[in-house]
């Protein structure tokens, strides 16, 4: 046996579903399921109210959130940029990764990446104060070679298996 009332069809079975789309937060929801809200989270699915995934757009900028308090690695997050005229921090446009507290690659409009930057001036620009900036390695176990960039001085190091530069 069923119930139905308007497009929600519920049967003896625990099954129910609805016919056609479904809104919260709008009265005429133009997609399977349309979620509009100007607060935010605009979407948020978890098991707790500190583990959880949600997803917020706010003009031109979508942010896609993975929240963890009980591992201790806190918030990360995936910033989407659409519209070039509008800025995230300050560059125009974009795609960001984020931990909770810096971003760690920003891609930009222009195809540019950067790795420990927000503005990348290359196609591919890698920042780090106190590290190599490369490291080049053919397998797990295996010492490496580190480059890094210091006051305008290149340095080509090898290392041992663990990373520790062996000589410069």
């Amino acid at each position: 046996s069923q119930l139905t009332v308007g497009s929600l069809i519920s049967t003896t079975t625990n099954t129910s579903y609805f016919l056609g789309n479904v809104g919260i937060g709008t009265a005429g929801p133009g997609y399977k399921l349309d979620v509009l809200d100007v607060t935010t989270p605009n979407f948020r699915v978890g098991r707790a109210t500190t583990d959880y995934f949600s997803v917020t757009s706010a003009d031109t900028i979508i942010t896609l959130n993975a929240v963890d308090s009980d591992s201790g690695t806190g918030q990360s997050n995936m910033v989407f940029q659409t519209n070039a005229s509008e800025t995230v921090g300050t560059t125009l446009g974009g795609f960001s990764f984020k931990g909770p507290s810096s971003t760690f690659v920003r891609i930009l409009n222009s195809g540019n990446v950067g790795i420990g930057t927000t503005s990348p001036t290359n196609k591919l620009t890698i920042t780090d104060s106190t590290a190599s900036q490369l490291t080049l390695s053919a397998d797990a176990g295996v010492s490496q070679w580190a480059f890094r960039n210091a006051g305008g001085n290149l340095y080509f190091a090898t290392t041992t298996v663990a990373g520790t530069a062996t000589s410069s």
